[in-house]
């Protein structure tokens, strides 16, 4: 999965009342010196415009950026703490993969969960300060994530991310949902994905120019694949 785009909508809800909703396009890149993705949100009108991008050069810290449509800047950003919200969500930016906050993981073994054969993984990250530790469920037969448990600083259990309704694109299985539940505070976010295509090597570095954000709509990365007849 060198490069690729897909459509993500994203609900966050208090208990099942839907609190935020927003549609956003995003897409990435592996280049020779590191990874580039890019977010552009849709949806809500007030929100259209904005645009997040971020590069994770080789062996080295996070850059991001941020473009705001009020303002009509973009802002190269401080550097979030790897487990600060993602835009207001159940997620942080380590739960995405974008910021990695380090550690160790062990095969606890294996078990059924769901009528499924599953390997049962435990992650202690380096600081546990936020999460002390996070178990994971991953299945047997394509080593892909099924649950993740993640527990307080006290050992408590905080939050459960669950990935369904996985289908096969390019001989690659994909979530199309991802749900985060905060079990605390009985909080959840939702990320459900669409036209979803792995074949997007069309994008350049140029696309991914944060100089660039302000036009982002408009660019290649808000592109829906064409089916192939």
């Amino acid at each position: 999965m060198l490069a690729g785009t897909r459509k993500i909508t994203v609900t966050v809800k208090d208990g099942k009342i839907v609190t935020n909703e927003w549609v956003a396009r995003r897409a990435y890149r592996l280049f020779d010196d590191g990874r580039r993705e890019l977010m552009i949100f849709l949806e809500p009108d007030y929100l259209k415009g904005y645009a997040y991008m971020y590069f994770k050069p080789l062996n080295k810290p996070v850059i991001e950026w941020v473009y705001s449509t009020p303002t009509r800047r973009v802002r190269k950003l401080s550097g979030a703490n790897a487990y600060e919200s993602f835009f207001a969500t159940d997620f942080t930016y380590a739960d995405l993969g974008i910021k990695d906050p380090g550690g160790s993981s062990t095969l606890l073994g294996e078990e059924q969960f769901e009528g499924k054969k599953v390997y049962k993984l435990e992650t202690l990250p380096n600081e546990k300060y936020y999460y002390s530790r996070i178990i994971s469920l991953i299945a047997c037969d394509n080593f892909v994530p099924i649950k993740r448990d993640y527990f307080d600083a006290a050992n408590r259990h905080w939050k459960t991310k669950l990935f369904k309704d996985y289908t096969v694109i390019n001989n690659i299985p994909i979530p199309l949902k991802i749900i985060m539940l905060d079990l605390q505070r009985t909080h959840s976010t939702e990320l459900s994905f669409g036209d979803i295509c792995f074949d997007a090597e069309y994008l350049t570095k140029e696309d991914f120019d944060p100089e660039k954000l302000s036009n982002a709509t408009l660019s290649p990365v808000c592109r829906v694949p064409t089916p192939a007849n």
